[in-house]
């Protein structure tokens, strides 16, 4: 089973990062999270002098950078959010703070306020997750973006970055290890996107990272799926809970068996390795077997070492049974010594 729950945890990294780069969610991968949270936030946070969502830049004592930027005096909203974008693809992004505090100043209600606040809590997240900060530094950052995304949803304009708003403090949680704050957030993305799939899905995996939570994760994931049945990551996920949280190998097994069914690869090696039954495995084995005979190779002689090898062990001698039954063509004479032309398989 610890070889079952390491393979899952790969794989929700691996998708965390897939949905991470093909949605809006465009901050960062969940492994960078996953390396934040165990190189940078290894020791609880009730330890530290938090003081509060003040200005950071002030804060902080960092040097002011906007003078690098080229803006006239009488510069109006539309430049300083011209100036934030370019600052942001330039990855300055304390500039980017900075810029977006003095727009924030000028038009604090404006009809563009929530791009300014989107762009202002990426740049923080992207500091937030910068290892070559302090603890502490990068804390106060992730602390400024939550504020922004709050900002966001505040103003309530539905586009994709209100989706953003309700999604991306998920991740700060997860950095965080903010478990019940991770739970609210999730609930309330949930109730705001009550019919959205994609939404559930996201939530589900966003759950996945924190084991104390399975019961949270498991109700989402199966409204994940209920909502979109074609849902792999969703269902691998709650194969994970079932497997290492439930003890429930049926009912994991049959989750990826319908994620593998849907064409998932990683699904098909977990289901080949930890699920299929002897004569599932009899048959994969033909399959691979058969296409070496096809490309001239010798699967006879394969499969002699890997009786050899077993030692005996009577579950291969057995899958070696079923196999001859389901494929004696890799069978045929063509290996050295006769072991395969008795009954003992």
């Amino acid at each position: 089973m610890q070889y079952l729950q390491l393979e899952f945890i790969i794989h929700k990294k691996e998708l965390m990062r897939k949905k991470l780069l093909a949605s809006i969610f465009i901050l960062s991968t969940l492994f960078g999270l996953y390396e934040l949270n165990n190189k940078a936030f290894s020791f609880p946070l009730k330890n530290l002098p938090i003081k509060g969502l003040k200005n950071i830049e002030k804060q902080l004592k960092i040097p002011s950078q906007t003078n690098k930027v080229n803006l006239p005096e009488n510069a109006t909203f539309d430049d300083y959010l011209t100036a934030i974008k370019k600052q942001y693809t330039q990855k300055k992004y304390k500039t980017v703070v900075e810029l977006s505090n003095k727009a924030i100043q000028l038009e604090p209600e404006g009809e563009k306020i929530h791009i300014v606040y989107y762009y202002k809590a990426l740049a923080n997240e992207e500091l937030g997750y910068n290892q070559k900060l302090d603890y502490k530094e990068q804390v106060e950052y992730l602390r400024s973006a939550l504020e922004d995304y709050k900002n966001i949803r505040r103003l309530n304009r539905d586009n994709e970055y209100l989706v953003t708003a309700y999604t991306n403090n998920l991740l700060i949680y997860i950095s965080l290890n903010e478990s019940e704050n991770l739970v609210q957030a999730g609930k309330k993305a949930l109730n705001k996107y009550k019919n959205d799939p994609s939404i559930a899905s996201y939530v589900c995996g966003a759950f996945s990272d924190i084991k104390e939570i399975y019961k949270e994760t498991l109700k989402v994931c199966d409204r994940a799926i209920a909502l979109d049945p074609k849902d792999t990551d969703s269902l691998l996920v709650r194969a994970t809970i079932k497997f290492d949280d439930l003890g429930d190998k049926e009912g994991g097994c049959y989750d990826v068996k319908q994620s593998s069914l849907l064409g998932d690869k990683k699904s098909k090696k977990l289901y080949s390795q930890f699920c299929a039954t002897p004569r599932e495995q009899a048959k994969e084995e033909c399959n691979n077997l058969e296409n070496m005979l096809v490309m001239g190779m010798n699967p006879a002689a394969i499969v002699q070492g890997a009786a050899v090898m077993s030692g005996g062990d009577p579950k291969v001698m057995e899958k070696l049974r079923i196999m001859r039954s389901m494929c004696p063509d890799v069978f045929v004479e063509r290996t050295p010594s006769g072991i395969f032309n008795n009954n003992n398989y």
